[in-house]
């Protein structure tokens, strides 16, 4: 009797093996079938399982590149008319296959690959076009800042100590411009300028007397970068040269008759370094890279280490999401920041985008080191949210909402018996309003 239940068992699996595996003949069929059915959501189905199983020739792959562009996931479309491409390449003779794998490129910005491929597409107008022009796209913008006011707490704060030093922001205004370009089809330029102009409020007190100015901090930022492209691999070298200047109210020595500090207006100026360097590979939907950053911005040696992944759910631009986590060291003290962009395509002239980042940012740079966050405040948390108007193929406007929270910190001491310096953090709210044009060509 066990001896049945065991060959009965055996070839119920062997029946069920077989329904699972497919053979080469049946797959070949079957998709052609659905291919001239138009049934596109059932061809993938069967071309995936075959995939599983190892099955991969140049018709399945042509079949799922027309399935998937069909779908609008043109980042798959893409991936299976490339391998079909690898398996033939008689295919870039075929007019219809270089039409949907140009379009492919075109839908998912890859410029470069669309510039290698149109001298094959059947229509004169794309094969004369220019995809990777030397200047690409200009952007420039520019914004103005708004917070809350905390001189009463920080006055009130230890209100009749010996000694006391506030440092609060006020104010301001901030203008960028970015040129892109492409050197050669696989490497893409980016130079920008940064300008800055914050207004604070210095506050000394040293009793009985006290000392106040209100003064200009002007910073400004030289950003230049690459990226680099090579089939799946992509590299992005960059740097940025912070700029820092300001005349700025000061301790500046000590009084060795009445031992009082010495107050002057002193006047600072800085040029730092920031080097940058992402890397990584493309998967089909995903991008999955490595970020890092070495700094000396104040004085102090800063890296920077960092993952991120970049996620396109419908295979196209309508819809991404971009996760990074970043770890800084400062003197010898590890910091962890996180970053959660989300964008999305509302309509034909809308998009939108959301951003997060959490965490200790100060002197921290971000974007491949494009945004450098050197301020006397501790950038905690912030916020952007922007809308881009697509006014015509060439021209859109960007309008950014931003918000930060930000730490600020009153130092003090008791008397002049007893200068042990003790501090208050107070987090305060900033909201930038910044509005942009960018050409397209």
């Amino acid at each position: 009797m066990r001896n049945i239940f065991f060959i009965l068992f055996i070839f119920s699996a062997l029946k069920l093996f077989s329904q699972d595996s497919l053979s080469f003949e049946y797959v070949d069929r079957a998709t052609y079938d659905y291919y001239r059915a138009g049934n596109w959501i059932d061809l993938v189905k069967i071309g995936e399982k075959a995939e599983k199983q190892g099955i991969d020739y140049y018709y399945l792959n042509y079949r799922m590149g027309v399935s998937w562009y069909m779908r609008e996931d043109y980042m798959l479309s893409a991936h299976y008319f490339e391998k079909a491409l690898e398996q033939n390449q008689g295919a870039l003779t075929d007019s219809f296959f270089v039409t949907l794998l140009m379009n492919d490129y075109l839908q998912t910005k890859r410029f470069a690959k669309a510039e290698l491929l149109k001298m094959y597409h059947p229509r004169e107008n794309m094969r004369n076009r220019k995809y990777t022009k030397f200047v690409s796209q200009i952007y420039a913008e520019g914004g103005k800042a708004l917070a809350n006011n905390i001189n009463n707490k920080a006055f009130t704060e230890r209100k009749y100590y010996y000694f006391k030093e506030i440092n609060q922001f006020k104010d301001l205004s901030y203008v960028n411009t970015d040129i892109q370009g492409y050197i050669s089809p696989y490497m893409k330029y980016q130079v920008a300028f940064s300008g800055l102009s914050i207004s604070r409020f210095m506050f000394f007190k040293e009793f009985p007397d006290t000392f106040q100015q209100d003064y200009v901090i002007n910073q400004s930022y030289i950003f230049g970068g690459l990226n680099i492209n090579y089939k799946n691999f992509y590299i992005n070298p960059a740097f940025n040269l912070p700029g820092y200047n300001s005349d700025e109210l000061r301790i500046v020595g000590m009084d060795s008759i009445y031992g009082r500090n010495i107050y002057d207006t002193v006047s600072i100026r800085a040029r730092n370094v920031v080097f940058s360097l992402r890397a990584g590979m493309n998967f089909r939907r995903l991008k999955l890279g490595l970020t890092g950053s070495y700094s000396d911005i104040k004085g102090n040696n800063q890296m920077q280490l960092g993952a991120e992944v970049v996620y396109f759910p419908g295979g196209n631009l309508n819809t991404y999401l971009i996760t990074q986590l970043t770890t800084r060291w400062e003197n010898n003290v590890a910091y962890l920041v996180f970053r959660q962009k989300f964008g999305m395509k509302f309509a034909s002239f809308l998009w939108g985008e959301m951003r997060l980042t959490l965490g200790d940012m100060r002197n921290f740079n971000a974007d491949n080191g494009y945004y450098v966050y050197n301020t006397y405040d501790n950038l905690k948390s912030l916020t952007d949210i922007s809308l881009i108007f697509v006014v015509t193929e060439n021209l859109q406007l960007n309008f950014v909402f931003q918000h930060m929270l930000k730490e600020n910190r009153v130092i003090s001491y008791p008397s002049k018996f007893n200068p042990v310096l003790e501090t208050t953090d107070y987090y305060f709210q900033q909201i930038n309003l910044i509005g942009g044009i960018q050409w397209n060509f």
